[in-house]
Formats: structure tokens, C-alpha cells, sequence
């Protein structure tokens, strides 16, 4: 996967399945990265859940919007604000922020 590792490029698992996946989303994980950024961003204080960001985005499963979120946190530019906040379906989320990062 061109030497680029994870966060900068979907992760794996050490299986064949998985890998292949991951490389099935490189093309498209930086653009969608950003659009969560985005909107974590743009959440500003008060915080979003993943639920939210699908929901906005109108993606069909929260399957689309965890790597990133993960990527994001792996590379410092959104927080765990440290608070949850329930879903639809009544589970505690937790509520992402870019609050409290310098610069």
C-alpha cells in the first residue's frame, strides 16, 4: 500500500480479507476522513457522535464513519471530549470534538 501506513491509509487485520478491504478504501478513506473532520469541526464545543456524522453524511452504516474517526484520533486532530451522549437506538456514544487541541 504504497508505504504509507496506518492512520495516513486504512488499517487491517493480518488477514487476506481484511487487507483487501483496506485496500478497496484507500482511493476513497482520505476524502471521507476530511468530510468527518468536518463535520467534528464544525460540531464545535457541544460535540458529535459517530451516529450524527453517518446521519449527515447519509451514509448507511456507522461501518463508514468508525476507521476514520479512528485515524483521526491516531492522528491528534479530534478528541474523546470525555462525555456520551445516547443514540436512537438508547446506547451511550461517545461525543467527538476537536475542543481543547492546541494550535
Amino acid at each position: 500500500m504504497n508505504n504509507i501506513s496506518y492512520p495516513d491509509t486504512p488499517g487491517y487485520q493480518n488477514t487476506e480479507t481484511s487487507k483487501a478491504a483496506a485496500r478497496s478504501m484507500v482511493s476513497i478513506a482520505e476524502t471521507r476522513r476530511e468530510e468527518v473532520f468536518s463535520k467534528i469541526s464544525a460540531s464545535s464545543f457541544k460535540g458529535i457522535t459517530a451516529e450524527q456524522i453517518r446521519k449527515s453524511l447519509e451514509l448507511s452504516c456507522n461501518c463508514k464513519v468508525y476507521p476514520r474517526i479512528s485515524e483521526l484520533r491516531k492522528k491528534g486532530r479530534i478528541l474523546d471530549s470525555g462525555r456520551k451522549r445516547r443514540n436512537e437506538n438508547g446506547r451511550l456514544a461517545t461525543i467527538w470534538t476537536i475542543e481543547g487541541l492546541a494550535g
